[in-house]
Order: structure tokens, then C-alpha cells, then sequence
């Protein structure tokens, strides 16, 4: 979850800063969302679009902290496994796959509205989004 924070950052330095990021997409065309989203109604560039990528990755470093807590205490507690199909284990990687899912595509979402900027400021940008990905 760090990684990919620290990578989120990463990207708003090499571009400028946030304040610098949100100025940047409000001048940009709007964009489509990516497959599976496509046909609900496009984030709107600028402010819209960085705060919903921000808090896509945020609150995967989040939810996995305490997806882990709850590991703990369930499996002190004799709950996490069992014999039927529908455990806690179950449960909770359901919930943190959902939530990497939705990181990811948030991250993909940002990368593709700066995907310009970010080639010109970056060399093999997509190398390192890439990299970042395998590691989630």
C-alpha cells in the first residue's frame, strides 16, 4: 500500500506539485473513463478527476492496514477459517482485491489524462507505472 502511495507522489513531483497537477487537467480535452467504467458519465478534468484518482489510492493505504488488523483479530478469535465456503477469508480477500482493483484503476485513470506530461517530463514513465502495478 506504501509502494503505491509513495508512487502516487512520485508522479505529482515530477509534475509540478498537486496544485500544478489540477491546473494542468483543468486545461486538458475531457476524457472517457477506462473499460469497465466507459459508459458512466466521465470524471470532469481538473480538480473532479485528480481527487477521485487521489482517493482511489488512498483508500487502498487504508483499507489494507485494516484488512489486516481485522485478519488478526479474527484469526486470534478462532473466526477466520471454518468449513464452509463463505469464512472471513473469503470475505476479507473479496474486499482488498476490490480494493486494489479500484486503486489501479484509478492510478491507470490518472495516468492516462497525463499520460503526455507525464512521457515528456519521465523517461520510461510507463516502465515505472508498470513495475508499480506488478508489485500490487
Amino acid at each position: 500500500a506504501f509502494t503505491l502511495y509513495s508512487f502516487t507522489k512520485m508522479l505529482y513531483v515530477w509534475l509540478g506539485g498537486e496544485r500544478e497537477v489540477i491546473r494542468m487537467m483543468a486545461t486538458k480535452r475531457q476524457i472517457a473513463l477506462p473499460f469497465p467504467l466507459h459508459s458512466a458519465e466521465p470524471w470532469a478534468m481538473g480538480d473532479e478527476m485528480f481527487y477521485n484518482c487521489k482517493f482511489g489510492v488512498i483508500q487502498y493505504v487504508v483499507i489494507i492496514p485494516f484488512l489486516a488488523i481485522v485478519t488478526f483479530v479474527f484469526a486470534a478469535a478462532g473466526l477466520y477459517e471454518g468449513d464452509q465456503w463463505y469464512t472471513m477469508d473469503l470475505w476479507l480477500s473479496l474486499v482488498s482485491c476490490a480494493s486494489a482493483t479500484f486503486a489501479i484503476y484509478c492510478l491507470i485513470t490518472f495516468y492516462l489524462s497525463m499520460q503526455e506530461e507525464l512521457e515528456a517530463s519521465v523517461s520510461n514513465a510507463l516502465a515505472k507505472f508498470l513495475c508499480v502495478k506488478a508489485v500490487v
